[in-house]
């Protein structure tokens, strides 16, 4: 890999120029690195170190298609024995006034012939991870920098960075994150929904065992899920009403420990807090195109969800697949992969795992977080017909948990 800051060499051309140096865009660019393609990818931060990990409680609960995408650049081989594996997702609708005992629904990963639905992994090692195996990468050039401009032709895109630089290519993708840059270049619209909740993250260690044991409380507020981590650990995300999360991550390290205590009803004993709790504010942002002219979008320039049902990163990585395939298969048979009529298949294969996801996840956490009686009622009584061997908790498992990867050889284990 060739890493560039300030001042940069003179203007540069290259096959695919991906915007934003998170996991998806550093997946993205292995993914077509594997290959021979040569890949730009630009983000204003330096890409992290392994020697620097620091513990900051956020985590993904990556199912095993996503897994299968990491396993195929060598990268989750480096994250396996920091991260712990997801054998059962226990939802707890929580006691109130009008019903006095908790509703416990059990999902096992054995029901549905799995040993586990897939891993919770720390997201700031598995970036540092995937920053290694790009930098080791001889066809990725990084270049730290920010975008400042897109200007398209028939042929290529032209994209300007701040400091003057021009990078050419055949296709830009915009993996720059929810306040993407190359959406609005593009002038590609959005819905979009705030929620006035936000999420409390951190890490946890506690007494007792998790068992490999997701556990989500369901409460009017918002959902509070603890999910395990290697040994006696979990991380958690605690979601809230967003001036009450402020008075929270407020408080003395004391008093939001009795609190998180509280909350998690001692299922895992006494707990203590490893990393100090950060915020994040809850939205759903849906972009109402994922291509267009030379341009495809993908993870959170493309869609932003709930935490509810840990399928954010999981979809992002289903966009990695199909796009480094559409790409892959386009320059295979020599055709433009920057032309619209070739992107079509991404945003084929893409729209209704996306659509579906955002509708779902929208409708879930208006579900979840609400004190409406009749709401709360129809909540229960859906949880209580999920018996242990019903054919409707299975087929939730095996969609919900366990989605299928038809439409991607990647997410099956195939080679790209």
């Amino acid at each position: 890999m060739k890493w560039f800051r300030s001042p940069m060499p003179a203007d540069i051309r290259t096959d695919i120029l991906i915007i934003g140096g998170g996991v998806p865009g550093l997946t993205l660019s292995l993914l077509l690195g594997r290959v021979g393609i040569q890949s730009v990818l630009v983000d204003p931060a330096p890409l992290p170190l392994i020697k620097d990990i620091k513990e900051d409680g956020r985590t993904a609960a990556l199912m095993q298609g996503s897994l299968n995408i990491l396993r195929s650049i060598d990268v989750w081989q480096h994250c396996a024995d920091i991260s712990a594996p997801l054998q059962t997702l226990r939802i707890i609708d929580d006691k109130d006034r009008a019903h006095p005992e908790p509703l416990l629904v059990d999902f096992k990963a054995d029901e549905i012939g799995m040993e586990s639905f897939g891993y919770n992994i720390p997201i700031t090692a598995l970036r540092a991870h995937l920053a290694k195996a790009v930098t080791d990468n001889k066809v990725i050039t990084f270049y730290q920098n920010a975008l400042a401009n897109l200007s398209f032709s028939d042929h290529e895109v032209t994209a300007k960075l701040e400091d003057g630089t021009a990078v050419t290519a055949s296709l830009v993708v915009g993996a720059d994150g929810r306040k993407s840059a190359v959406r609005s270049l593009s002038g590609i619209e959005t819905w979009e929904r705030d929620y006035g909740q936000s999420a409390i993250t951190c890490l946890l260690s506690h007494t007792k065992s998790h068992q490999n044991i997701s556990t989500e409380f369901h409460r009017p507020s918002g959902p509070f899920t603890l999910v395990p981590m290697p040994g006696n650990q979990s991380s958690l995300v605690w979601v809230d009403k967003t001036d009450a999360v402020q008075d929270y991550v407020a408080m003395s390290k004391h008093a939001i420990i009795r609190a998180i205590q509280d909350r998690s009803r001692d299922m895992l004993g006494e707990i203590d807090l490893v990393t100090s709790p950060q915020s994040w504010p809850l939205i759903a942002i849906k972009a109402k195109e994922i291509t267009g002219h030379r341009v495809a979008l993908m993870a959170e320039a493309a869609h932003v969800l709930s935490p509810m049902g840990a399928q954010g990163l999981n979809l992002s990585l289903r966009d990695c697949a199909i796009l480094a395939e559409t790409i892959v298969d386009s320059l295979r048979l020599g055709l433009d992969a920057g032309l619209k009529t070739n992107l079509r298949g991404y945003e084929a294969k893409r729209s209704f795992d996306i659509n579906s996801r955002v509708i779902g996840s929208d409708g879930l956490t208006r579900m979840v977080s609400n004190d409406f009686g009749l709401l709360k009622t129809l909540r229960r009584a859906g949880l209580k017909t999920l018996s242990p061997h019903s054919p409707l908790k299975t087929f939730m498992m095996q969609q919900g948990l366990a989605p299928s990867s038809d439409d991607s050889r990647l997410m099956q284990g195939e080679v790209l």
